[in-house]
């Protein structure tokens, strides 16, 4: 059986493509640096920018990089409306790892075990009871 088109951007693709171009222009990018610092071929670029058809998770992590965010971030703010960097969306710092490879910094995240652990019975573990 053959593959059914994706069909045109429609309300969400299109706000992502919103963003990636506010993003984009918020940097003071060419359109030109944008695609060749993703790598992404020009005419998928603009067929995407257009809206004949919604750009992909692939397409999208590629942009991220070029644009200096982590992906999550375009789909949080096409979906939340919000702006990236703006302090309205929590900007998550991108840190090279082993190889070039990206990985979100988790050393700033705050845990409390309390609310996270349980005790056998299911229930918060309190030190108090001698858990531990």
């Amino acid at each position: 059986m053959g593959q059914k088109p994706i069909g045109t951007a429609r309300g969400f693709a299109q706000r992502v493509t919103e963003v990636i171009d506010e993003r984009r222009r918020e940097l003071g990018m060419s359109k030109a640096s944008l695609i060749s610092e993703s790598g992404m071929p020009a005419n998928t670029f603009h067929t995407r920018m257009r809206g004949d058809r919604p750009f992909d998770l692939n397409d999208i992590e590629l942009l991220a990089t070029a644009l200096g965010c982590e992906p999550e971030l375009i789909l949080r703010e096409a979906a939340e409306g919000t702006a990236i960097g703006r302090g309205d969306a929590p900007v998550t710092p991108i840190r090279q790892g082993v190889g070039g490879s990206t990985q979100t910094d988790l050393e700033t995240v705050e845990l409390d075990s309390t609310r996270i652990a349980a005790s056998k019975d299911n229930t918060p573990i309190d030190p108090s009871r001698g858990e531990s």
